[in-house]
């Protein structure tokens, strides 16, 4: 996948701003959904589904291929970053 920029939430599936990965690991900066203390030091999105900025996911992180465009996700996404796809089904569980 071409991982210059990501175009769906992570944790609904709708559709964002396009948004590039982050390069620090979402377990080792902030739990999952807490908006950074600096929006401009780390990337992240803003969902208008969700209501909320999230953390822009990272792309090193242990995760699997999309079933539906074989983009690598981390396993705490519920939707594809690239496409939207459902990952999985509880898609509230934090990270960790």
């Amino acid at each position: 996948m071409d991982s210059t920029h990501l175009g769906f939430c992570t944790r609904c599936g709708k559709a964002v701003p396009p948004y590039f990965p982050s390069t620090v690991s979402l377990r080792d900066a902030f739990e999952y959904g807490t908006p950074p203390e600096a929006l401009d030091a780390e990337p992240h999105y803003w969902c208008s589904s969700c209501g909320e900025h999230w953390l822009a996911t990272n792309l090193c992180d242990t995760g699997t291929a999309c079933s539906r465009c074989r983009a690598f996700m981390p396993l705490a996404a519920a939707h594809c970053g690239a496409c939207g796809n459902r990952l999985r089904e509880e898609s509230k569980a934090p990270l960790g």
